[in-house]
């Protein structure tokens, strides 16, 4: 009320300080009233309220100073509130995830599973078969040449003819079954025993075994990445299909390395 009186009093000094006369009409309507007793009650109101000494503008405060108590505030601020949250955490689930990731997870275990495999053989025609010969001290391959010429026949050539006995014999001596033709020695590896084959085909078929456990474990690691990544419901079921196809795809890599390590030892 005390900003309505003091509207009127600023009409009312209007009406004391001009020509009524020449006034604006509503300035000669209020001159109706007398001003000056106007003048002296509003000026009295004035002084009696604590609220003009401070400025205007503090004097017009809002209902609530809180906005989120505010009228026709609190719902829309809620609404506000859950999208934002909403937002939150689509922001959360918003990093996006490769597959390739995670793909070494699954190489090392093949690889893994190549040198095992590798090492499961039967002993073929090798100049490593000879590595182990020496003919008084010097090794075979500074006394001869050695040329494979098959998976089961070695063919030595001494560089020296005079030395064909002393070569045979440092064979003989290695394990091994020497044949001389003139001035040529043929060598063939052991033959394997039907036993040692089968142990082979087993521990082929373990290492295979044994490389599935890996995968599987690198499924788990796989899956646990992708959990952490917090992404939307549709990305990761996407994300999660593409790790199970890497799975399936070392597997079946595996199967069929294993059925070839057999096939080659059943040989």
């Amino acid at each position: 009320m005390c900003i309505y009186a003091e509207r009127w009093l600023s009409l009312f000094h209007q009406i004391e300080s001009v020509d009524q006369s020449s006034a604006p009409s509503y300035v000669r309507s209020a001159a109706i009233v007398s001003p000056t007793k106007t003048t002296t009650l509003i000026s009295a109101c004035l002084a009696t309220s604590a609220i003009t000494s401070r400025p205007i503008s503090s004097r017009i405060s809002p209902i609530c100073n809180n906005p989120c108590l505010r009228r026709g505030g609190g719902k829309e601020d809620k609404k506000g509130k859950g999208k934002s949250k909403k937002d939150d955490d689509d922001e959360e689930g918003g990093e996006e995830f490769d597959v390739s990731q995670v793909k070494p997870l699954f190489d090392a275990p093949l690889a893994a599973l190549k040198r095992e495999l590798d090492a499961i053989r039967i002993a073929r025609a090798s100049p490593s078969l000879l590595d182990q010969i020496y003919v008084d001290g010097t090794p075979l391959s500074g006394l001869a040449q050695i040329i494979i010429k098959d998976s089961q026949t070695i063919q030595i050539s001494p560089f020296d003819s005079s030395s064909l006995k002393d070569i045979e014999k440092a064979i003989r001596e290695g394990n091994l079954t020497p044949v001389m033709k003139g001035e040529v020695i043929t060598v063939t590896p052991p033959k394997i025993t039907a036993e040692h084959r089968e142990n082979l085909k087993k521990s082929a078929a373990q290492a295979g075994e044994r490389i599935k456990g890996s995968v599987r474990n690198s499924r788990k690691s796989a899956m646990d990445i992708i959990k952490k990544a917090k992404l939307p419901k549709d990305d990761e079921r996407r994300a999660e299909t593409e790790v199970q196809h890497i799975v399936d795809e070392a597997t079946k890599t595996i199967t069929n390395a294993v059925e070839a390590k057999t096939k080659e030892l059943s040989s």
